[in-house]
């Protein structure tokens, strides 16, 4: 298991880039930090628990590409939260999200779940959610 510590300061680009033999789950507890793109790029992890983390902004590419992600839990009580640009792009075995869309999600950028094939569901947002018409879901079940 991958586990970041409460107080941590950032990491910048591709930490776990290309960590494809990093076959565990990432809980980031009550981790606040800030991830810049690309943090798992490629990477093997399994699942992530942002349950108890205060990390409102899910940065672009940030899971891109992590063909074993099959399962993330949200933290809804947060004041925010946005989902950029390709973060979960091509996460081909995600299949839960919960919520299936937190009510504090504000924003989801382009292609954001594009190519996460077995994902399926229905897409309910709150009235303040603006997603993107740029291929959020393009290639889901969504």
């Amino acid at each position: 298991m991958v586990l970041f510590p409460e107080k941590i300061n950032g990491f910048y680009g591709a930490v776990f880039g290309g960590c494809s033999n990093l076959i565990a789950d990432c809980n980031m507890h009550k981790a606040s930090f800030q991830a810049k793109d690309s943090m798992f790029v490629n990477c093997g992890i399994t699942g992530i628990d942002m349950s108890r983390s205060s990390h409102g902004t899910l940065s672009g590419s940030m899971f891109k590409n992590c063909k074993n992600l099959k399962w993330v839990k949200f933290n809804e009580t947060n004041s925010t939260f946005e989902i950029h640009s390709s973060t979960f792009q091509n996460c081909q075995a995600l299949t839960t999200l919960e919520p299936f869309f937190p009510t504090n999600l504000t924003r989801i950028y382009s292609n954001a779940f594009n190519g996460c094939t077995n994902l399926s569901g229905t897409a309910e947002f709150s009235v303040t959610t603006t997603a993107s018409s740029d291929g959020a879901f393009s290639n889901t079940k969504v």
